[in-house]
């Protein structure tokens, strides 16, 4: 039985910069419900999760930002049960390497407000372009970071903080085996998570060999965890 429900944000709970349609809402309240725990897992910092989750009428729900790199129970800010993980001060110093040199070549870029990574936000090809070849000409910097491109930004990660470790750790805290935990998500940086919960269900996923089910939109994704997994 499925106890634990987690879902990316971007791309999947809702597009780009929009909002979680009315329908969508509805259904996750359902589940709700149904006695399944909601968690948002994002690589938005959990900060940002929580205006998302008032928005939504979620109250009782976990919310992991920055990839995994930060958990929260609750909506509640300032927060009553919080984590942040730790991490090497050499990895520390080559996130703040890049950060230094796109910030330098690119000036007034808008970078994530972020507590762990570094997410630069590019606004045209050039910003892009000037990313990618600060990221090529020192590749050396990249020990001990993973590095994911995303449409409308980079993140640079330590490379210990992902989604699946968060997962790992939360199931540890509430008791509960990966069977009873499904994952639903869109992108590359929601593969750690698909691999550690029981049942993966993507939203357009161009890897459907990542997940047990693909749909083509969340609306259908929620009618069949609602009707067919709890």
């Amino acid at each position: 039985m499925i106890k634990l429900a987690v879902f990316d944000l971007d791309g999947t709970l809702c597009d780009y910069g929009k909002g979680v349609l009315a329908e969508d809402i509805a259904l996750l309240k359902q589940i709700a419900a149904a006695g399944v725990k909601i968690a948002i897992c994002s690589g938005k910092p959990v900060f940002y999760l929580c205006g998302f989750c008032r928005q939504l009428g979620l109250e009782d729900v976990i919310l992991i930002g920055e990839n995994g790199g930060s958990m929260q129970f609750g909506i509640a800010l300032p927060p009553t049960k919080f984590y942040t993980l730790s991490i090497p001060q050499e990895t520390k110093k080559r996130i703040a390497f890049f950060e230094s040199a796109v910030k330098k070549a690119v000036p007034g870029i808008w970078c994530q407000p972020n507590e762990i990574e570094f997410s630069p936000f590019p606004q045209t090809p050039e910003e892009f372009a000037a990313i990618e070849n600060i990221i090529a000409a020192h590749p050396e910097q990249l020990t001990g970071i993973t590095l994911i491109r995303h449409p409308d930004c980079f993140d640079f990660i330590p490379e210990d903080i992902h989604k699946g470790n968060a997962l790992k750790s939360l199931a540890k805290e509430l008791a509960l085996s990966p069977d009873e935990m499904l994952a639903v998500g869109n992108a590359e940086n929601d593969y750690p998570m698909f691999d550690f919960c029981g049942t993966a269900i993507g939203i357009n996923m161009k890897d459907e060999s990542k997940v047990n089910h693909n749909f083509p939109n969340l609306t259908t994704a929620l009618t069949y965890i609602k009707n067919e997994l709890i």
